[in-house]
């Protein structure tokens, strides 16, 4: 795990370091050149004093963790110059002679050189950190069963893997989302709670319980999960993540209006039931006051005429207002059947309804090659 989060900051500052002394101080070992610390004016034997405001020296902190992140600057408080000898802690090239020379600080700013196969390092070493060796082996496995489509033996390896380290929330959404491909939601959704009681803030869980509760028919519940979803996944690493979360909310919120639309659409057809009941009523009053059964026919279809026409409007109206924007589609106005959902994670046009627009649009004059020269 050291390792491979010493690599994550020389692939995305541009230098390593070691701590040595009695002061236990981080001492910059190396210096990629052309890189972002070389850019910042670091040098190699300059002690690390401070990293964004917070003190490094005395092994109060790991600074590994306060360099491992996404933000794109890194202010370091440096002092003085040196070199030494002896192998780098973390495996990176020391230098020789080691002399440590006192001098004034200085404050430096590196932007991070942001690089997916460094984020994706610094993230395992994370990961693997809080697992056990035999954890590490079963996961490493069940994510080779998952790639392979095999996820009943992958939902196996995760299980195994959670018996060595059973608080760790990624096993839980892993075996989660291999219950999913297995349609197995009851299990779902007791994976991903259990995942938010290790870690209030994942994502993944969120999403996963929502998936879970929406297949189940709980859309209200859904949809509260959804957004908790969406409110955690701000940080650029879930920007693929978002679409889906996009997409699983759409259907939340159609599967919640059309439930009241249905439950409104119940109230309606009572009400109306009990209206006719009333009309016919007054139809055998009218006989029995002694009303010809012609004049009491008649009134009585004046009347079913006027209920028909008032839940006409009621259903025209409800039907023209209470739809979400949301969940129409901007071309045909219509309830999407299956959203399209764009690259910023936003919910666009219906994609049965886009097709369409497409065949039967002419092509631009734009399209297709110049009828100029090559």
């Amino acid at each position: 795990a050291a390792r491979g989060l010493a690599e994550t900051i020389r692939m995305s500052l541009g230098f390593g370091f070691e701590i040595r002394g009695a002061n236990a101080t981080p001492i910059v070992t190396v210096i990629e050149p052309g890189g972002p610390a070389a850019a910042a004016g670091i040098r190699v034997g300059d002690s690390i004093l401070k990293i964004d405001g917070t003190d490094v020296r005395g092994s109060r902190v790991d600074p590994r963790d306060l360099l491992v992140n996404n933000n794109p600057f890194v202010q370091l408080e440096l002092q003085s110059d040196g070199s030494f000898l002896s192998q780098g802690m973390f495996g990176l090239p020391a230098m020789a002679g080691f002399s440590m020379m006192q001098g004034n600080t200085r404050t430096v700013t590196v932007q991070r050189r942001f690089n997916h196969q460094a984020e994706e390092a610094a993230k395992q070493a994370k990961q693997d950190a809080n697992l056990s060796p035999a954890a590490i082996t079963h996961r490493d496995r069940g994510r080779n069963l998952f790639k392979e489509g095999n996820y009943r033996a992958a939902c196996e390896a995760f299980t195994h893997a959670l018996m060595a380290s059973p608080t760790a929330h990624q096993l839980l959404t892993n075996r989660a989302l291999c219950n999913q491909k297995l349609g197995r939601w009851i299990e779902v959704e007791e994976d991903a709670r259990q995942a938010l009681r290790c870690n209030s803030s994942s994502v993944k869980a969120y999403y996963l319980l929502g998936k879970a509760l929406l297949e189940m028919g709980r859309s209200e519940e859904a949809m509260k999960e959804l957004l908790a979803s969406m409110s955690h996944s701000s940080s650029p690493e879930f920007k693929s993540y978002r679409w889906s979360i996009e997409a699983a909310l759409y259907l939340a919120r159609r599967q919640v209006w059309e439930k009241e639309q249905s439950k409104a659409d119940s109230v309606d057809m009572d009400f109306k039931d009990e209206l006719m009941r009333l009309a016919e009523e007054c139809q055998q009053e009218g006989l029995r006051d002694g009303d010809k059964a012609s004049e009491a026919r008649a009134n009585l279809e004046l009347r079913t005429h006027a209920i028909e026409q008032l839940f006409a409007t009621v259903r025209e109206k409800r039907s023209a207002e209470d739809v979400p924007r949301a969940i129409v589609c901007p071309m045909t106005k219509k309830v999407m059947i299956d959203p399209v959902t764009t690259p910023s994670g936003q919910v666009s046009t219906c994609r049965t309804d886009t097709d369409i627009h497409c065949q039967t649009m002419p092509p631009s004059p734009h399209d297709g090659h110049s009828s100029g020269g090559t």
